[in-house]
């Protein structure tokens, strides 16, 4: 029943509580890579595969890890902690 509830209330704020989020980024490098952002110390990531993009690898990265390549050839990826929200309208839990 909670489930139900959060679904309605994701809809009455114009919200799809399933919605995935694509990261939109540049092409991360070593030097300047993907700021991937997260509440925990850990967050996994897929990457298409060069060679089939119907293909995805996936991998983590952690906080503190220098930049991280999920695909040989691809790009880096590094992980930017962020305050946890208590997931009702993005609050900061403290």
């Amino acid at each position: 029943m909670a489930m139900r509830r959060q679904e309605l209330e994701a809809a009455k704020e114009g919200r799809d509580m399933y919605q995935e989020d694509w990261l939109n980024a540049p092409w991360g490098t070593e030097d300047k890579p993907v700021e991937v952002t997260s509440s925990c110390h850990e967050r996994i990531v897929g990457v298409p595969d060069p060679y089939d993009d119907s293909i995805i690898w996936w991998g983590t990265i952690e906080e503190g890890q220098p930049p991280k390549q999920i695909v040989e050839t691809g790009e880096f990826f590094v992980l930017k902690r962020v305050p946890e929200s208590d997931g009702h309208g993005g609050h900061t839990i403290v």
